[in-house]
């Protein structure tokens, strides 16, 4: 996979599968090492950035000019955009709002332009047709931006969609819209996870509910993570759960945490200093986690 990604030639796009753990991150962290340019990667949320972010500084930290950033709207987004224009990053983090439409989108523009904007590499790819139809159409929209920076590149943009769950149908997909007369180089290694199982149960009285969720969260392994479909319901549920049952080791991740609580959160989380994670969408995709 490291070998196809490294060689595939100016404006190619191609796709890379492959099972969790085995090595998908590292593909695209290896880009700016043989990239003189810049490597845009399109996450799907900002504590996926944050956790891609802290875990290639480390990575990089005796290889000088790549400086690792990620671009976020409640972090100091004018120093962040400033150390791009300056091309003092080579290695950028943000997400596809950011790109379409928001503060970057100018400067990539230009990048493309100029050619400094050598790689675009989306992690999570299949999200582009389950999330981009309706939720977040900016992953589709971005389909067309690439095709707009490859023509201002002089055809030297190169294209990664990287993903450990894609099927035939969403590969069709991405290749129509990704790539130019549906010239797509494919690595493929999927696998059945056996590991995987899944219980489901359906209450009609609240009641019920909350004491099978309990019996739940005292006898499953730990470290564990409490998914709410809204923001609200996940703060009710973590202060309901601290408060009145006492659970200390625990934390909430929704879309409307702030900047400086995600960062302590992702960095509690990594350490193995909670055990329960209230959450919405917003926290897990992608996010490294051996033992969840």
């Amino acid at each position: 996979a490291v070998w196809t990604v490294l060689n595939s030639p100016d404006g190619s796009t191609c796709i890379i599968v492959l099972p969790t753990g085995c090595g998908k991150s590292t593909c695209f962290w290896l880009l700016p090492t043989f990239t003189q340019g810049l490597t845009v990667v399109v996450v799907p949320t900002v504590a996926l950035a944050m956790d891609q972010k802290q875990n290639v500084s480390n990575r990089f930290k005796n290889f000088s000019g790549v400086d690792p950033c990620f671009f976020a709207a409640d972090d100091s987004p004018e120093i962040t955009i400033d150390k791009i224009k300056r091309k003092k990053s080579r290695l950028v983090f943000a997400s596809p709002e950011t790109c379409v439409s928001g503060k970057l989108r100018r400067v990539l523009d230009g990048f493309a332009r100029d050619g400094w904007l050598r790689n675009l590499v989306v992690d999570e790819a299949h999200i582009i047709e389950t999330w981009g139809v309706e939720f977040r159409v900016e992953f589709q929209i971005l389909s067309a931006v690439r095709k707009k920076w490859l023509e201002e590149s002089s055809g030297k943009l190169r294209t990664f969609l990287f993903s450990a769950t894609m099927s035939p149908r969403c590969r069709e997909s991405l290749r129509e819209m990704f790539s130019e007369e549906n010239h797509v180089q494919e690595f493929i290694c999927q696998r059945l996870r056996p590991e995987m199982k899944y219980f489901s149960l359906q209450f009609d009285d609240d009641e019920v509910r909350w004491k099978n969720l309990l019996e739940a969260i005292w006898r499953l392994d730990r470290p564990a993570i409490l998914y709410k479909t809204k923001p609200i319901d996940a703060k009710d549920l973590h202060k309901r759960l601290r408060d009145e049952e006492g659970f200390q080791r625990i934390g909430c991740f929704t879309g409307e945490t702030g900047h400086s609580e995600r960062k302590m959160l992702l960095e509690a989380w990594k350490n193995n200093e909670i055990d329960l994670m209230v959450a919405t969408s917003a926290f897990g995709l992608g996010v490294d986690k051996a033992d969840v």
